[in-house]
């Protein structure tokens, strides 16, 4: 999704068009949730269109805070995303840690938090930096570089290790889980109908993460792969397809979101040198450029909750079994609370929901905040300046905000690289 540096055009697209991923690809949908929040509220019923059943859409802030927190009201476990309203809900619905409500969630969350906890991601980090270096080395000798394909190794550079995956298959998750939220995208789908991209994406996923839980079961370590091995619920231990649609989950959410966050804020210092100017200088930290960056981009454009009992919100009665799409990347930047936020601010004070709130948070925040400032600090030490080359494309996904090609030139100093 496109992506305006300062201010939103109120743009008008019809809002049944938002659950089209086409739509993501050229539309800065930030103005048409501005029109809709402004013309409508912070809550509003989007009908349904072309097969595509009705759904209450939230774009306020407040709102949005408030269905995340109520878990008992409003339940995760028939699905996500807003293919899960088309289908009538996900058939994993249940089985994942994403797809769960308390006290199962909270069952199957615990072990997998303390592996990604804020006290693990600072242990991790000195690992984690290294990995990092190696991941941007060809951008430190200056010259021409597209940067998506490297920044979408991001995620395996962090989350890799701690997840347990095998290290021979963090590449291709890169691009399978990528093609998993985006089966549309003509980039990824190559002229290829999407349920045949979806195949080819799971096939090579849970082709990975089988073998994955194989070598963790002669070979236990301390990661979520071992971890989920080892889970009880309820008085059992999870099956192996519990195990790999949860190893699935966690991939998924780590895989797709980090690597965009970098992917814009790069963009972002392209268009406004004079923010990378303030990161060379010190005058902006790394870690509220970071934060700044999670809430301005927020990589993850929604999530859905199924009412489970006759409700209101905003003055808007929602009864049992409706849809409700949480458009967090319209929260974020709503006018009633940040009056300038469609601005990109580094050290804002109060909280965001580019991570999400309530029970589902999301686990990883803490090792995607230290790949981020890290990937941030690595290239401060070395890149002056980033200059964008040719068009921006743009990932056909209302699922992920994400960028496919971005193509940088980078001026590097000649002193040593980064760190050094």
């Amino acid at each position: 999704m496109r992506l305006d540096d300062e201010g939103t055009t109120l743009a008008r697209c019809p809002v049944t068009a938002l659950a089209d991923p086409l739509t993501y690809l050229d539309t800065p949908l930030h103005g048409v949730w501005a029109r809709l929040r402004e013309e409508e509220g912070p809550v509003s019923w989007t009908p349904a269109e072309a097969g595509h059943p009705g759904y209450w859409s939230v774009t306020g802030r407040r709102e949005v805070r408030e269905v995340l927190r109520d878990h008992e009201t409003f339940s995760s476990e028939h699905g996500t995303i807003l293919d899960s309203v088309a289908t009538g809900g996900d058939p994993a619905g249940g089985l994942t840690i994403t797809l769960m409500d308390p006290p199962r969630h909270t069952a199957v969350r615990a072990p997998v938090g303390r592996l990604l906890s804020a006290p693990a991601a600072r242990a991790a980090e000195p690992a984690i930096r290294a990995r990092v270096r190696r991941l941007v080395e060809p951008w430190l000798a200056g010259g021409v570089h597209e940067v998506t394909g490297d920044l979408r190794r991001l995620s395996a550079v962090a989350f890799g290790e701690v997840i347990g995956i095998l290290p021979e298959h963090w590449d291709e998750l890169a691009r399978w889980t990528t093609a998993s939220v985006a089966p549309r995208d003509p980039s990824i789908a190559q002229g290829d109908p999407p349920e045949i991209v979806l195949r080819d994406a799971h096939h090579h996923l849970f082709a990975a993460f089988r073998a994955s839980v194989a070598a963790r079961r002669d070979d236990p370590r301390a990661d979520i792969v071992t971890a989920l091995g080892r889970l009880e619920v309820d008085g059992r231990r999870l099956s192996e397809r519990e195990q790999l649609l949860n190893i699935y989950s966690i991939v998924l959410g780590a895989g797709v979101t980090t690597p965009q966050v970098a992917a814009h804020l790069l963009l972002l210092c392209a268009r406004r040198p004079e923010l990378w100017d303030a990161v060379r200088a010190g005058r902006a930290a790394p870690g509220p450029l970071v934060d700044e960056a999670v809430r301005w981009v927020t990589p993850t454009n929604h999530v859905v909750r199924r009412v489970t009992r006759d409700t209101e919100v905003a003055g808007h009665r929602m009864r049992a079994d409706e849809w409700v799409c949480l458009w967090a990347a319209a929260a974020n930047r709503d006018r009633a609370h940040l009056p300038d936020g469609d601005a990109f601010l580094p050290g804002r004070t109060g909280g965001h929901l580019g991570y999400g709130a309530g029970r589902h948070i999301c686990v990883g925040m803490h090792f995607a905040r230290v790949a981020l400032r890290v990937l941030v600090e690595e290239l401060a030490g070395r890149v002056r300046r980033f200059d964008r080359l040719g068009p921006v494309d743009h990932l056909a996904s209302t699922f992920i905000n994400g960028i496919t090609r971005l193509t940088l030139a980078m001026e590097v100093d000649s002193d040593g690289p980064a760190g050094d």
